[in-house]
């Protein structure tokens, strides 16, 4: 699973793209919001409704991890 955040003019060779890659294969979420400074925040994890973990006393659970890829020459740049 993976998303890309685009500049509106972004295509093959120009723009800024920011890519995001969940790194499991079961159900996840993806989201971006937009604040009132207009900043953007990506977030990406396993889709909670419906996920149990049941840690045993000094348990640990470790999440996937994200990983990202900026690029300023479009989407020939992020491949």
């Amino acid at each position: 699973p993976y998303m890309m955040l685009m500049e509106r003019n972004a295509d093959e060779k120009q723009g800024e793209i920011f890519a995001f890659s969940f790194v499991y294969s079961g159900n996840f979420e993806a989201s971006v919001e937009r604040s009132s400074y207009n900043t953007l925040r990506a977030q990406m994890g396993i889709q909670p409704d419906g996920f149990e973990w049941y840690l045993e006393p000094g348990g640990a659970f470790t999440t996937p991890e994200v990983v990202m890829a900026y690029s300023d020459c479009g989407l020939t740049g992020i491949s």
